[in-house]
Protein backbone atom coordinates (compact mmCIF):
# COMPACT_ATOMS: atom_id res chain seq x y z
CA UNK A 1 0.00 0.00 0.00
CA UNK A 2 3.04 2.74 0.96
CA UNK A 3 4.62 1.63 -2.60
CA UNK A 4 1.19 2.22 -4.31
CA UNK A 5 0.80 6.11 -2.14
CA UNK A 6 3.96 6.98 -3.80
CA UNK A 7 3.61 5.76 -7.04
CA UNK A 8 0.70 7.85 -7.37
CA UNK A 9 2.34 10.76 -5.27
CA UNK A 10 5.14 10.42 -8.13
CA UNK A 11 2.89 10.66 -11.02
CA UNK A 12 1.16 13.39 -9.76
CA UNK A 13 4.34 15.73 -9.25
CA UNK A 14 6.75 14.11 -11.82
CA UNK A 15 4.91 14.86 -15.20
CA UNK A 16 4.57 18.33 -14.07
CA UNK A 17 8.05 18.77 -13.53
CA UNK A 18 8.97 16.99 -16.78
CA UNK A 19 7.72 19.54 -19.53
CA UNK A 20 3.63 20.57 -19.37
CA UNK A 21 5.32 23.90 -18.59
CA UNK A 22 2.89 25.63 -21.39
CA UNK A 23 0.17 25.85 -18.95
CA UNK A 24 2.17 27.72 -15.68
CA UNK A 25 1.50 30.84 -15.27
CA UNK A 26 -1.47 31.40 -17.58
CA UNK A 27 -4.84 32.78 -16.00
CA UNK A 28 -7.85 31.60 -17.34
CA UNK A 29 -9.55 28.30 -18.58
CA UNK A 30 -6.74 27.35 -20.10
CA UNK A 31 -5.23 26.60 -17.02
CA UNK A 32 -8.31 25.25 -15.58
CA UNK A 33 -9.31 22.54 -18.27
CA UNK A 34 -6.28 20.73 -17.91
CA UNK A 35 -6.53 20.08 -14.12
CA UNK A 36 -6.59 16.21 -13.15
CA UNK A 37 -8.59 14.66 -10.72
CA UNK A 38 -7.00 16.46 -7.93
CA UNK A 39 -7.00 19.91 -9.21
CA UNK A 40 -3.55 20.26 -8.65
CA UNK A 41 -2.22 22.06 -11.90
CA UNK A 42 -4.60 24.30 -10.60
CA UNK A 43 -3.22 24.65 -7.33
CA UNK A 44 0.42 25.33 -9.15
CA UNK A 45 -1.21 28.30 -11.24
CA UNK A 46 -2.69 29.91 -8.13
CA UNK A 47 0.78 29.68 -6.53
CA UNK A 48 2.35 30.66 -9.35
CA UNK A 49 0.39 34.08 -9.36
CA UNK A 50 1.78 34.66 -5.77
CA UNK A 51 4.11 37.69 -5.22
CA UNK A 52 7.25 36.26 -4.00
CA UNK A 53 8.24 36.98 -0.33
CA UNK A 54 12.33 35.89 -0.59
CA UNK A 55 13.48 39.47 -0.66
CA UNK A 56 10.64 41.92 -0.39
CA UNK A 57 11.90 45.81 -0.08
CA UNK A 58 11.95 47.02 3.58
CA UNK A 59 14.85 43.52 3.77
CA UNK A 60 17.20 45.87 1.20
CA UNK A 61 16.44 48.74 3.71
CA UNK A 62 17.03 46.32 7.02
CA UNK A 63 20.27 45.24 4.89
CA UNK A 64 21.48 48.63 4.14
CA UNK A 65 21.74 49.93 8.55
CA UNK A 66 23.25 45.81 9.19
CA UNK A 67 25.84 46.44 6.37
CA UNK A 68 26.26 50.89 7.74
CA UNK A 69 26.40 49.21 10.91
CA UNK A 70 28.69 46.43 10.34
CA UNK A 71 31.47 48.97 9.21
CA UNK A 72 30.76 51.01 12.56
CA UNK A 73 31.62 47.80 13.77
CA UNK A 74 34.91 47.22 12.46
CA UNK A 75 35.92 50.88 13.16
CA UNK A 76 35.31 50.92 16.58
CA UNK A 77 32.09 53.17 16.70
CA UNK A 78 30.20 50.66 19.03
CA UNK A 79 27.20 53.56 19.97
CA UNK A 80 26.84 54.12 16.08
CA UNK A 81 26.84 50.69 15.14
CA UNK A 82 24.58 49.59 18.08
CA UNK A 83 22.17 51.89 16.65
CA UNK A 84 22.16 51.08 12.73
CA UNK A 85 21.88 47.06 14.18
CA UNK A 86 18.62 48.36 16.39
CA UNK A 87 17.28 49.77 13.12
CA UNK A 88 17.65 46.82 11.16
CA UNK A 89 15.85 44.87 13.77
CA UNK A 90 12.76 47.50 13.80
CA UNK A 91 12.59 46.65 10.21
CA UNK A 92 12.96 42.98 10.35
CA UNK A 93 12.89 42.00 13.99
CA UNK A 94 14.11 38.13 13.12
CA UNK A 95 17.51 39.69 11.61
CA UNK A 96 19.83 37.09 13.35
CA UNK A 97 23.28 39.00 12.25
CA UNK A 98 21.40 42.34 13.25
CA UNK A 99 20.70 40.49 16.50
CA UNK A 100 24.28 39.31 17.21
CA UNK A 101 26.27 42.10 16.42
CA UNK A 102 24.03 44.74 19.04
CA UNK A 103 25.13 42.00 21.56
CA UNK A 104 28.77 42.50 21.07
CA UNK A 105 28.69 45.97 20.57
CA UNK A 106 26.82 45.60 24.44
CA UNK A 107 29.66 43.45 25.13
CA UNK A 108 32.53 45.37 23.51
CA UNK A 109 30.93 48.85 25.30
CA UNK A 110 30.82 46.90 28.32
CA UNK A 111 34.48 45.86 27.82
CA UNK A 112 35.17 49.33 27.48
CA UNK A 113 34.02 50.74 30.21
CA UNK A 114 35.57 48.54 32.76
CA UNK A 115 38.78 49.21 30.86
CA UNK A 116 38.37 52.95 31.16
CA UNK A 117 36.93 52.60 34.83
CA UNK A 118 40.16 51.18 35.93
CA UNK A 119 42.24 53.95 33.22
CA UNK A 120 40.19 56.62 35.51
CA UNK A 121 40.86 55.00 38.70
CA UNK A 122 44.41 54.79 38.23
CA UNK A 123 44.76 58.53 36.72
CA UNK A 124 42.76 59.56 39.79
CA UNK A 125 45.42 57.81 42.51
CA UNK A 126 48.24 58.76 40.86
CA UNK A 127 46.78 62.67 40.98
CA UNK A 128 46.55 62.93 37.23
CA UNK A 129 42.99 64.17 37.47
CA UNK A 130 42.98 65.92 33.97
CA UNK A 131 43.50 62.70 32.84
CA UNK A 132 40.86 60.97 34.92
CA UNK A 133 38.03 63.49 34.54
CA UNK A 134 38.78 62.73 30.97
CA UNK A 135 38.33 58.67 31.36
CA UNK A 136 35.18 59.35 33.45
CA UNK A 137 33.72 61.84 30.96
CA UNK A 138 34.14 59.42 28.37
CA UNK A 139 32.14 56.63 30.36
CA UNK A 140 28.98 58.94 30.73
CA UNK A 141 28.98 59.44 26.93
CA UNK A 142 29.16 55.82 26.21
CA UNK A 143 26.28 55.01 28.76
CA UNK A 144 24.44 57.84 28.42
CA UNK A 145 21.53 56.39 27.29
CA UNK A 146 21.62 53.82 30.16
CA UNK A 147 21.85 56.46 32.70
CA UNK A 148 20.41 53.75 35.41
CA UNK A 149 23.48 51.54 34.52
CA UNK A 150 25.61 51.21 37.64
CA UNK A 151 29.10 52.20 35.80
CA UNK A 152 27.32 55.29 34.24
CA UNK A 153 26.50 56.34 37.90
CA UNK A 154 29.98 55.20 39.25
CA UNK A 155 31.31 57.02 36.81
CA UNK A 156 29.35 60.13 38.13
CA UNK A 157 30.61 59.85 41.38
CA UNK A 158 34.20 59.40 40.60
CA UNK A 159 34.04 62.37 38.08
CA UNK A 160 32.14 64.43 41.19
CA UNK A 161 35.16 63.20 43.33
CA UNK A 162 37.83 64.18 40.50
CA UNK A 163 35.85 67.50 40.41
CA UNK A 164 35.74 68.52 44.06
CA UNK A 165 39.86 67.30 44.08
CA UNK A 166 40.55 70.06 41.23
CA UNK A 167 38.19 72.46 43.25
CA UNK A 168 40.43 72.17 46.45
CA UNK A 169 43.95 72.06 43.91
CA UNK A 170 42.87 75.45 42.35
CA UNK A 171 41.40 76.59 45.41
CA UNK A 172 44.00 76.32 47.74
Amino acid sequence: ALVAALGVLAALFLPDEGGKGGNQGKRGPSSVQGSGPGGIEEKQDLESLLPKLAEPPRNKTAEMFFRQGFREFKSRNYLRARSQFELALQIVPDHEMARRYRENCNQAIDDEVKTLIEAGRKSFESGKLREARGFFEAIRRLLSADQSNPAYLEAGDLLKKVTDEQALESGG
